[in-house]
């Protein structure tokens, strides 16, 4: 045998029949059984002389080869792309050193070129690195004394109603990988005018998680109104006030926490507030990731074939059943890693990152923008109003005064006018009307040949024209959903790649599922507007882009954060528990029941990506298929190499002797933070579920 280092060699699972193997290697095919598989090494540059590649081949027996903990992680993270930093990865434009993995589908590259964003949709492993897969730690904190801001601020009727006190960032901190504010304390001295009516003034605590993304060049924020003081002079003529809140938004985020104050006061005759001193204590939930010693890793021994076999079990519906540190000694599963001294690594998951909303526009799932512009469509504002009026204003169906909202709806959205809800800024507000005005277009291109729906969009636009500029958006976007669907063809089933129409599907899926339980959420709280529509869809955070960005839009959404309607946090988890391992397979699993084309594509990946030292035909006819029906084990297998169930649990080799990946929740300790100082201490506080308390000091 020739031993040779490990760097310079690729690795191939090849049968011995095959005819590489017959030519190149004629006295190795002559000394071994021709029932085994090989392992056949090659050099990275290829060798075109027999006698020079024959130099250069390493025979091993599959059954003697043993690997030690991060050689079989390696070995089963190639098999189910799951991609890490210092993983040496193929690419459609060459290969190169992986730097970064981010959570928008995409992975950091370095080539010799320099470095680039490539989708992970787009690559596979050809050398692994030996790393350990971080465990996690979380870690609850209190920042005090956040905010603590002495001045005055005022606002009067007639004048701005609405203004900011105090702000400041709150910084991932170096030992995190993210972080969510979980809940706090807002002190407030402050009033409203001090006579007359009361309780409608005050101020609202604002949250907003900011985003960016160096791909689209854009910068998107999450808002939300979590704590609200009102003012009420009957109650404290000092105007000390004090509040508690315990939230659960389900955003964690690696990017600076925006935290802002702002004092309000209706548009009474005579109306006014102030506010004099902010005092805020937040607590916080930081997660941080810890890389073990490697040293039990190498303590593990196990062929090729125990590795494949494990990584097989696990995609098996026994991978859903108990939590991370239980063996269930009674099933195969729980047998094979007794027997490999390896610990159980609990329920499989759904990987977030198909939800991600600019990894979805990223890969082509969803367009940025709802409808081709008007400069790529190559017409005007003029053109597109005046056939706005001509096809819908004229529409024998619809009665007089909607032909009047339709005409109103026309100049508006022709010189960029203010309405109700619409951006103050006239070049923002020009730039969105641009785009109602480019789903109008669409949407009149397909009443060319579809006359028998111009009425029910008439209708839609005459009654929306009559209420505020949410009401317009919510309008052209459903008429547009509604008459310009993006179907999924017969002809885009065979061209598409398939990882792109199974995130197609999926979204279809959590669209249905969000709005099942939007219809609750509405029958729970009685209400039906727009503006309690666009509430909840900008706090489930389900990975619904384009519902997301409108809901986002809406300035009056905010006002429910406040009202206490629903439970938000019981209708978001109701609505996640929807959306599990289990329901994503079974639906995978009705499109390829239902359909030929989809069985055949399925069935086409599957035999691209057969696992190494598995015969092709015993793969997919033996593993992957039983009684000519697809397999849980291959469905899984394929949903987790697309990155939308977790690739980490089925593929992670943890020693038992290793901590649990998830450990512990802890509290940290530290000085208090007062206002002149930098804004990283913390004071001990213990985890509690506290409901929202307001009290009067």
């Amino acid at each position: 045998y020739i031993r040779v280092e490990r760097k310079h060699w690729r690795l191939y699972h090849i049968s011995l029949h095959q005819t590489f193997c017959l030519e190149a290697c004629p006295h190795i095919l002559s000394s071994c059984d021709k029932s085994s598989q090989a392992l056949v090494v090659l050099p990275l540059s290829r060798h075109s002389a027999v006698d020079e590649l024959e130099a250069r081949v390493l025979w091993l027996q599959l059954h003697s080869m043993s690997l030690d903990g991060l050689d079989a992680q390696g070995l089963l993270r190639s098999a189910i792309c799951c991609i890490m930093v210092g993983d040496t990865v193929e690419t459609g434009k060459g290969s190169g050193v992986v730097e970064g993995v981010h959570a928008d589908r995409s992975i950091t590259v370095r080539f010799r070129s320099g470095s680039r964003r490539c989708l992970q949709r787009d690559c596979r492993v050809l050398e692994p690195a030996r790393v350990i897969i971080p465990r996690v730690e979380t870690t609850n904190k209190i920042i005090s004394g956040i905010l603590d801001w002495t001045g005055q601020v005022i606002v009067r009727a007639g004048g701005t109603l609405e203004k900011q006190v105090c702000h400041t960032f709150i910084p991932l901190p170096p030992s995190a990988s993210s972080m969510e504010i979980i809940g706090g304390t807002l002190q407030v001295v402050g009033q409203d005018q001090g006579w007359g009516n009361t309780g409608e003034a005050g101020v609202h605590l604002r949250l907003k998680y900011i985003h960016s993304d160096d791909t689209f060049d854009r910068h998107d924020s999450d808002e939300y109104t979590v704590a609200k003081i009102t003012f009420d002079h009957n109650r404290s003529r000092h105007g000390r006030y004090c509040i508690s809140f315990r939230l659960r938004l389900g955003l964690r985020t690696s990017s600076p926490i925006k935290v802002e104050v702002i004092v309000r006061t209706p548009n009474y005759p005579g109306w006014s507030a102030h506010a004099s001193k902010i005092k805020l204590d937040l607590e916080v939930e930081e997660v941080s990731t810890v890389t073990d010693c490697e040293e039990a890793w190498k303590q593990i021994s196990m062929t090729d074939a125990d590795a494949i076999s494990l990584l097989w079990q696990r995609c098996s519906s026994a991978s859903l059943q108990g939590a991370e540190g239980t063996v269930v000694s009674d099933t195969p599963l729980g047998l094979e890693h007794v027997r490999l001294q390896l610990r159980c690594l609990g329920d499989l998951s759904v990987d977030l990152s198909h939800l991600s909303n600019s990894g979805l526009e990223r890969q082509g799932i969803v367009d940025k923008a709802a409808a081709i512009s008007l400069a790529d469509r190559n017409t005007s504002r003029e053109c597109v109003a005046k056939r706005l009026v001509h096809v819908l204003g004229q529409h024998p169906g619809i009665f007089p005064e909607q032909r009047s909202s339709i005409a109103k709806m026309s100049t508006v959205l022709l010189n960029a006018e203010f309405i109700a809800n619409s951006p103050s800024d006239k070049t923002n507000r020009r730039l969105v009307c641009d785009e109602l005005l480019a789903m109008i277009c669409a949407i009149l291109e397909v009443l060319e040949d579809r006359g028998d729906m111009a009425e029910f969009v008439a209708s839609t636009f005459a009654e929306a024209a009559v209420h505020c500029w949410t009401a317009w958006e919510e309008a052209v976007n459903i008429a547009h959903h509604v008459v310009c669907p993006d179907t999924s063809t017969a002809s885009k089933l065979r061209i598409a790649e398939l990882e792109d129409l199974i995130l197609g599907e999926l979204l279809a899926l959590r669209r249905d599922l969000a709005y099942r339980t939007f219809a609750k959420a509405k029958a729970s709280a009685g209400e039906s507007d727009v503006h309690f529509k666009n509430f909840f869809f900008s706090s489930i955070h389900f990975g619904l882009p384009a519902l997301q960005r409108l809901a986002a839009r809406d300035p009056s959404r905010l006002n429910y954060t406040m009202l206490n309607l629903i439970d938000m946090d019981k209708f978001r988890a109701d609505l996640w528990a929807t959306y599990t391992p289990r329901v994503i397979v079974d639906h995978v699993r009705g499109l390829v029941d239902s359909s030929t084309i989809w069985r055949e594509r399925v069935v086409d990946w599957l035999r691209a990506h057969t696992l190494r030292g598995v015969h092709a035909e015993t793969w997919l006819y033996e593993w992957c298929h039983s009684d000519y029906v697809i397999k849980d084990e291959a469905l899984v297998f394929m949903l987790a190499s697309m990155h939308i169930l977790q690739s980490e649990a089925l593929c992670e080799i943890r020693p038992k002797a290793a901590p649990c990946r998830t450990a512990p929740q802890v509290a940290c300790t530290t000085v208090r933070q007062d206002a002149a100082a930098p804004r990283n201490a913390v004071d001990q506080h213990p985890r509690h579920h506290s409901e929202v308390c307001c009290s009067v000091m």
